[in-house]
């Protein structure tokens, strides 16, 4: 039971009065409160009497009290219990020895069970917990396996936690227990399997160790550590505020112990200081996985969209919307609200509701620290800020960023005032325990408590002593009563009632609250307990729950905070008011300053809208010139120029005056410097004001009073809202700077330093308020606060109305402007008639213009800054023929249009204002035209059927399709040039048989919108026929047949032929599985000719319920696709009439739905191919030219006589030194050794490439991947790009042969036959190619394969030229031979490049991913930047603050050696993101660089970091000398590496001799020339031991049956390993442990088929150890010893197969 604070602390003065003989009335202790005075002397009653319990002699006699531990352990048992009863249930248990019981009894005589129980806890026998469940009957539960409960420690959602003794390993552990509730769940047991999973890969200091998983009894428990210490939150209740220095330690192994889970993909989603222990000896260890995630393991989905898991008080905003989808930045904001806990004694937000707190996460600023701890550094108030980001790319990026920040502030934290810091009173322990009635309910029974380990000396000294008889009586009751009674009984007579919280209310004047008092902190404390409660001023009107009682404000004089009383009572289920007024302090008084009288004085004087009577000077810094006004209010249409908002004029005065994010704009556009001046009055409230401001090709916005008065300055930089921003920058000011009813005026000055930098000033009321430089594209304005012209300035207001009385600009220096008509044009972005010359290769082109898709998803005010870079236009759809253009080529890929709306109006516009005279097919739902955010216009692609025009709000993010070219072109004729289609035209209007005519037997109808009829025989059979006819079409549909369903489609029917189709051309729609078609001929099936062409047999992904019918027809050839697989292809012996088209009735349930058709306008493309290009050369032969280990970039690859081996131990990739240009062949014969999944050839084709994928990672299917930034799974099987359910067999070897064939400057075939075969086929454009970004090779122009999880042997690999395609081996210098780099940019980008050191450099606007970097490289002549000394990383720095940047860097199978481009090896090699290049990272082989600008705490520096090639980074490419003359970079060499075992190296037995064996001869050569173990028991360990830092990679394979540890680290009585054990069906590997299995963790990253080849990595660092399995990190472990010992293999049993083992050295070159 948990005993109310306010009772314990009036029992306890009472119990002390008593002591001293005082006679202290209850109405008196409860300060007036009648209820309260009630409980208290119920409470006192109980009390009293248990002063008398076991009393059994006269009252004349001294009543000698039981002792404490009597009295209590008394309590523990039924009252009617008998001395044999409880030695029955002890014996029933089986937890005590009967050896042990029997000595006690001998030697002790107990003579009633009181005190056989007080025996056993004397003895230590038994626990108090035991003890309990035991005396009531209970004894089963008490023993789970080998494992015996001792105690409870505490409950979660997924369990009960008990404190519980090993009985074999003799050690005390802690055990989590599922309750049988939830196993009766269906997701329980998963749930708690998870958990289970989740913490065995768990190895650290600061996080709970995990040691076994079980079950007894029918019940699943994880065993884990015990550890004996407090949880932060109960040290902070009883502590009060820790101290900075204590925080910050705290806080800082919290964060270690997040970085290493996050770093195993773990996120833990409940982070709090309930959750964050503290052991003895001041370790932090971080409990409570129950809701933990692993990152990509949705196979469970136990955590659905939507739910909310997690505290509410210390949970991140976008854990609230969805805990499913969040990642570690959630607990590093629950870290920010932990930290604020520990400092305060209290969560960062209060509220009366959950949904109240959970808003106030989302919306409301996070209080300072410094406004209530003023010992707290202002770098640990930054920490906090930036934790507790409300966006979480706003926090910080990952847990090691937190930690060294952190760790450079740690020695500051001594400076606070330690005095001050915990001083104030301990709350006294309450219990909160609950019944133990889950995890053990059958077995301990309902109703149970377990009290928490205490201690009495907690408790204040008055209640310990026993002076006096009464004394004697009461003294200590209070504290014994909590212990025992409250500790053991969940309800029961001893204490009842709970006094029912009062309310405070308190109402502040509102001009007081908006100038002076908002988000001040008031502060009262209890008359009564001395405890101090915090209100935080954040709205005029207050209501918060209080205690019942007296509280004092305490107030510092200087604060201004005037309350109506010196103290409030509040009592229980009342309201008390409290009114509160400014004051302003003694200083201010004496200089005559009122604030109050000054506003009052200018409210009154000009009544809000009168202008200033004279003109002052301006401030400094603001250039006086004698350029002329341009007045930009009285130009402002109404509503012409609102876009958003309810606007309206008084006068000459403009008024905002309803609605959200108000906005209208000036119809004026202005580039270079300005000045722009507004006078404004806010009649009411502390809501923003703020003003749009052009600034190069792009504006941002100024906020005025923003974040309800606190803030104002630049809204947006970097990305960073207001309230993220450092204030150093001087971008914001922080305070109540806006007086409502008094008018401002506000003068802003824009001028350009550079054409990238800018300077942006602004005075308040003549006064400084912001003067901010820095680069232009850092600028943004509010992506909600939309604008349709970035160039023209504008006014917004938020909820509150506001006044423009003036509203002006005046044009700096060589500034200018210029007014708006109707059309808007582009002023001052002139749109180009073509794109920029290095983005053609990346365009498309239709009916004169050419459009440029964006590399990335962006927001409206990021593509339409990335249109004025490219000096193009937003998409203007402007006609059927061009959507479908658009549909068709940008499928899949949602973009923006150029259209919008003003929030008053359903016209659509375009961005110069123009009505839009096209719209098009609107996606389903749309248009939404009541959301008022929705304003803007794109391309909604979620699917083939659901696709069309969408409107969307500005600050959604997707693609950018950027056009050029004559847009007053007229296109309602145009023939789409890529297509040889028209538009579809729907035939079935869902509905009725409007359109169809019946012939032959009728039944045709109309159901759920779909085409209905029943057949029951061929002389039942008739057919519906569409009316309109088509000379050439495509007919697409999709129908479903019931069992043994027979129909058909014609092709060519005619009114006046028989009603059974027997004359008609039929493509055949039978139920193929049904019995009575068993024997049925190929060419009488489905997707067949009938009784012309046979189909395909159907694949088993075609047999679905609903299959998809496509049919092109042109009277003389016919092609049918079934569920988009080309089936059957056939010319026609003569040219046939088309017809109408029909569908059959003929036997069984037939139903058809969407059907259309479109006119073919292209005959149907032949089977031949378009290009025969003759060679022009001989064979070349390969695989002579390819170098082990000089080509290997990645992965195990192997020469010998038969060819060339790839073991697919993870990912392989090797390049194959043959640069190509042009056409070309190539033939391979290969043999896919085992596993299923990547097997590719990648095919440079000039300045693109693309990969032809033989066996695919996602599944069977084979073709070219990447076309139109496609995966292969995405496309279309007829487009003749791929086959799908097709698949190698390992073993058989295989011929494919592969021809590139270019035609013009644009075009290129691609055609594949496999064993004669045509296989792949596709013409198109040369730019809609691209290879698959996660595979890249340095060298755009050389060949390449690679695997992924896949062994494969390439016997032959050769090339040879067709037409004028050429090639040219490269060897030692990889220089492209077709790619040269030009001295300096093209004329395109020169302008925009910066130059240093005789180099030049350009930007890329858009972030890329590695392989499109590259293309783009190639497209300008260029190279991906290479840093070649610190004085040019600092002139990047400089230039790119903020960013990651790839380089030409790149490393060989994740080894420490880094190469350019070229082969060559980097020449310089700055500081690295964790002090090494890997960081957790083994297959990331590409190198960036990220820039991290400047702070008040350290200067701007530059990390290099290790990344993937898919991640899309900033772009820059360079000209100019590459290296300096004194640092020109070595080439490739191959570094001898004597303890690796590798066949390519020479006999792997003769490598083995500097290794020891055990027994000597016990390993074997297989055929192949691999070391085989088969001897039991055997070993091998290499001779060296000081390995330090390094990487140990293994390549193996392992026969069933086998178990065997990798040993990584072998010294005398200790050794890391990690098992190799067949887990049935196949091998576990990726666990790490000690001494062979007696301590393991981890999981395995999927089993590995029996003697399949796999890949296993163990990295060192210091602090860590970690093991990856075919390149993902399985598990990691903090050991703190040095790496040092030997390396090798321990075989148990079984048979293991090693074909490479790989020492890589640890050092940075």
């Amino acid at each position: 039971m948990k005993i109310d604070e306010r009772v314990l602390d009036l029992l306890l003065r009472w119990e002390a009065g008593s002591d001293a003989e005082q006679s202290l009335d209850a109405v008196e202790l409860a300060g007036g409160d009648p209820k309260l005075a009630q409980l208290l002397q119920q409470h006192i009653g109980e009390l009293q009497r248990v002063a008398w319990l076991n009393r059994d002699v006269p009252a004349d006699v001294p009543l000698e009290m039981p002792s404490m531990e009597q009295l209590g352990n008394s309590l523990l048992l039924p009252d009617d219990l008998e001395l044999e009863q409880l030695q029955a249930f002890i014996l029933k248990a089986e937890i005590l020895e009967p050896e042990k019981l029997s000595r006690l009894v001998d030697t002790r005589s107990p003579k009633n069970a009181i005190q056989l129980s007080n025996q056993l806890l004397e003895e230590s026998l038994l626990t108090r917990f035991q003890l309990r469940a035991i005396s009531h009957g209970k004894t089963r539960g008490l023993k789970l396996g080998r494992y015996v409960i001792l105690d409870k420690i505490g409950e979660g959602g997924m369990g009960q936690v008990y404190r519980a003794w090993h009985s074999r390993m003799d050690r005390e552990v802690a055990l989590k227990v599922l309750p049988r509730a939830a196993m009766s769940k269906d997701d329980g047991i998963a749930r708690f399997n998870q958990e289970v999973q989740v913490a065995s890969q768990l190895s650290h200091p600061n996080i709970v160790t995990a040691f076994d998983a079980d079950e007894a009894e029918g019940l699943h428990f994880l065993v884990m550590e015990f550890v004996n210490g407090k949880d932060l939150s109960t040290i902070v209740r009883r502590e009060g505020p820790l101290s900075v220095e204590r925080t910050i330690d705290y806080i800082t192994q919290a964060a270690r112990g997040l970085e290493y889970a996050h770093g195993v993909g773990l996120v833990h989603r409940d982070i709090k200081p309930a959750n964050l222990l503290l052991d003895e000896d001041g370790m932090v260890k971080i409990l409570d996985m129950g809701i933990a995630r692993m990152d990509g393991s949705d196979h469970t989905n136990l955590t659905q969209n939507g739910a909310v898991m997690g505290t509410v008080d210390f949970m991140s905003p976008e854990q609230a919307i969805d805990a499913k989808s969040v990642d570690g930045r959630a607990d590093i904001y629950s870290l920010g609200c932990t930290l604020y806990y520990l400092l305060t004694r209290r969560p960062p937000f209060s509220g009366d509701t959950i949904m109240a707190r959970l808003l106030a996460h989302r919306d409301v600023l996070p209080p300072k620290l410094q406004g209530l701890r003023k010992d707290v550094p202002p770098a640990l108030e930054l920490i906090y800020q930036k934790c507790m980001a409300k966006r979480p790319e706003d926090r910080y990026a990952d847990a090691s960023k937190l930690i060294a920040d952190l760790e450079l502030i740690g020695p500051q934290a001594s400076l606070g005032n330690a005095s001050q810091v915990g001083s104030q009173r301990p709350e006294a322990e309450l219990d909160t325990a609950s019944p133990v009635d889950d995890a053990t309910q059958q077995y301990l029974g309902v109703g149970l408590i377990v009290a928490p380990k205490r201690s009495l000396a907690n408790l204040p000294k008055t209640s310990l002593g026993l002076p006096g008889r009464w004394g004697g009586y009461y003294a200590g009751l209070v504290g014994l009563l909590l212990l025992f009674v409250g500790g053991y009984f969940a309800v029961g007579p001893w204490f009842g009632g709970h006094a029912a919280d009062g309310r405070l209310a308190i109402s502040i004047d509102a001009g007081a609250f908006a100038d002076q008092l908002h988000d001040r902190e008031l502060t009262l404390q209890s008359v009564e307990t001395d405890e101090s409660v915090y209100i935080r001023l954040d709205s005029p009107e207050i209501s918060r729950t209080l205690a019942p009682g007296t509280y004092r404000f305490v107030l510092d004089p200087q604060s201004g905070i005037k309350p109506d009383v010196s103290e409030v009572t509040i009592a229980s289920a009342a309201e008390s008011p409290v009114r509160i007024t400014w004051d302003a302090p003694a200083a201010d008084k004496a200089a005559g300053v009122d604030e109050n009288s000054m506003q009052t004085a200018a409210a009154n004087q000009g009544g809000g809208t009168s202008r200033p009577a004279a003109t002052v000077e301006l401030p400094p810094k603001f250039e006086n010139v004698a350029q002329p006004w341009v007045d930009l209010l009285s130009t402002i249409k109404l509503p012409d120029h609102v876009i958003f908002g309810n606007w309206q004029r008084n006068g000459d005065v403009l008024i905002g005056t309803g609605g959200i994010h108000r906005r209208v704009m000036a119809p004026y556009a202005v580039r270079g410097d300005y000045q722009l001046e507004v006078e404004f009055t806010r009649d009411v409230g502390n809501e923003a004001i703020g003003l749009h401001l052009p600034v190069a090709d792009t504006s941002c916005d100024l906020v005025l009073s923003g974040w309800s008065g606190t803030l104002s300055g630049l809204r947006k930089i970097d990305g960073a809202n207001l309230d993220r921003q450092p204030r150093h920058t001087g971008s914001l000011h922080t305070g109540s700077i806006i007086t409502s009813g008094k008018q401002h005026k506000v003068l802003v000055q824009v001028k350009m330093k550079s054409p990238e930098e800018a300077n942006i000033a602004v005075a308040l009321d003549n006064m400084p308020l912001i003067d901010w430089t820095g680069k232009t594209d850092s600028l943004c304005h509010d992506e909600e606060a939309f604008f349709p012209l970035v160039q023209s300035p504008g006014l917004f207001s938020f909820r509150d109305r506001t006044q423009f009385q003036s509203f002006r600009i005046r044009s700096l220096g060589s500034g200018e402007g210029t007014s708006l008509g109707d059309d808007w044009g582009s002023p001052y972005f002139p749109v180009a008639d073509a794109p920029p010359s290095y983005l053609e290769h990346r365009c498309v082109n239709w009916n004169g213009k050419s459009y440029y898709r964006s590399q990335e998803v962006l927001s409206l005010t990021e593509a339409q800054r990335l249109a004025k870079k490219y000096h193009g236009r937003l998409l203007t759809i402007s006609s059927p023929a061009e959507q479908e253009f658009i549909f068709a080529r940008f499928r899949g890929q949602p973009c923006w249009l150029s259209g919008w709306r003003p929030s008053y109006s359903n016209q659509w516009r375009d961005e110069r204002n123009r009505q839009l005279t096209y719209l098009g097919k609107w996606a389903p739902g749309q248009p939404d035209s009541f959301s008022n955010t929705e304003l803007v216009l794109g391309l909604y692609y979620p699917s083939a059927e659901a696709y069309g025009w969408n409107d969307y709000a500005p600050y959604n993010r997707i693609y950018a399709i950027l056009e050029w070219g004559d847009e007053e072109a007229d296109a309602a004729n145009a023939v789409a040039g890529d297509s040889d289609v028209a538009p579809w035209e729907s035939i079935f209007n869902g509905r009725d048989l409007t359109g169809w005519t019946e012939h032959g037997p009728g039944g045709w109808r109309v159901e759920d919108g779909q085409i209905v009829v029943q057949g029951n025989s061929y002389g039942d059979s008739g057919w519906l026929m569409l009316d309109k006819q088509f000379d050439a079409y495509e007919l697409e549909f999709e129908y479903s047949l019931s069992t043994g369903g027979n129909s058909g489609v014609f092709l060519d029917g005619t009114p006046d032929k028989p009603v059974q189709g027997s004359e008609f051309l039929e493509v055949q729609l039978l139920d193929d599985d049904a019995p009575r078609y068993q024997g049925l001929p190929q060419i009488r099936r489905t997707g067949s000719l009938y009784d012309i062409a046979a189909a395909s047999v159907l694949t088993p992904a075609q047999k679905t319920t609903w299959k998809k019918v496509r049919v092109r027809f042109d009277g003389k050839t016919a092609a049918v696709y079934l569920n988009d697989a080309l089936v059957m292809r056939h010319q026609l012996s003569r040219q046939y009439a088309t017809g109408h088209i029909g569908l059959q009735k003929h036997t069984g349930l037939s139903a058809f739905r969407n059907l259309r058709v479109r006119e073919l306008r292209e005959p149907i493309e032949e089977e031949e191919p378009h290009f025969a290009l003759q060679p022009n050369g001989p064979w070349i032969d390969l695989l002579p030219l390819i170098k082990i280990p000089e080509h290997e970039q990645s992965g195990t690859w192997r020469q010998r006589d038969t060819g060339l081996l790839g073991i697919g131990g993870g990912k392989a990739h090797i390049v194959i030194p043959y640069a190509v240009k042009g056409s070309y062949q190539l033939e391979a014969e290969i043999t896919r050794v085992e596993g299923n999944k990547g097997l590719a050839i990648h095919l440079p084709i000039d300045s693109h490439a693309c990969d032809y994928v033989l066996s695919s990672t996602g599944g069977p299917v084979r073709g070219f991947q990447f076309v139109d930034l496609s995966d292969i799974h995405q496309h279309d099987p007829a487009s003749g790009l791929l086959q799908r359910d097709v698949d190698l067999t390992n073993g058989k070897s295989y011929k494919l042969e592969i021809k590139v064939q270019r035609r013009g400057e644009d075009e290129v075939q691609l055609s594949a036959t496999l064993d004669g075969e045509r296989v792949a086929y596709w013409t198109g454009n040369i730019r809609r190619l691209s290879q698959t970004p996660a595979v890249y090779f340095p060298v755009a122009s050389l060949l390449g394969v690679y695997l992924n999880e896949t062994s494969a042997e390439f016997h032959s690999l050769k090339l040879r030229h067709l037409g004028s395609g050429e090639g040219q081996e490269v060897a030692g210098d990889w220089q492209d031979p077709y790619c040269a780099v030009a001295d300096q940019p093209p004329a395109s980008v020169i302008k925009d490049c910066k130059t240093w050191g005789g180099r030049y450099y350009y930007s890329f606007p858009e972030r890329l991913p590695l392989e499109s970097a590259q293309r783009l490289a190639v497209a300008l002549q260029g190279r991906l930047l290479t840093v070649s000394s610190p004085a040019e990383e600092a002139a990047i720095r400089g230039g790119l603050a903020n960013n990651t940047i790839w380089t030409a860097g790149w490393r060989r199978g994740a080894e420490n050696v880094w190469y350019d481009e070229r082969n060559r090896r980097v020449p310089y090699l700055g500081d690295w993101e964790t002090g090494v290049p890997f960081n957790g990272r083994p297959l990331e082989q590409f190198m960036a660089i990220r820039n991290i600008p400047s702070n008040p705490y350290q200067p701007s520096r530059s990390e290099r970091q290790a990344l993937p090639p898919s991640y899309r980074l900033r772009t820059v490419i360079e000209w100019g000398s590459e290296y300096p003359a004194n640092a020109t970079p070595r080439t490739y060499s191959s570094e001898a590496r004597p303890f690796d075992l590798d066949p390519q190296l020479g006999s792997m037995l003769q490598q083995l001799e500097r290794w020891d064996v055990t027994p000597a001869g016990s390993v074997a050569v297989d055929g192949d020339g691999y070391l085989r173990m088969t001897k039991p028991d055997s070993m091998i360990l290499t001779k060296r031991t000081d390995w330090g830092n390094v990487d140990v990679r293994f390549v193996l394979s392992a026969a069933a049956g086998t178990e065997a540890f990798l040993i990584f680290e072998k010294r005398d009585g200790f050794a890391i390993t990690s098992s190799v054990r067949d887990v049935g069906q196949a091998i576990g590997v990726g666990y790490q442990g000690r001494d062979f299995g007696a301590r393991e963790s981890g999981h395995t990253k999927g089993n590995i088929p029996y003697r399949q080849d796999f890949e296993l990595r163990f990295r060192t660092q210091n602090g860590s150890r970690w093991i990856d399995v075919n390149g993902a990190i399985s598990s990691g472990v903090g050991w703190q010893d040095e790496p040092n010992g030997a390396v090798g293999i321990l075989l148990k049993k079984g048979s293991l197969t090693i074909k490479r083992v790989e020492f890589i050295q640890r050092n940075l070159n």
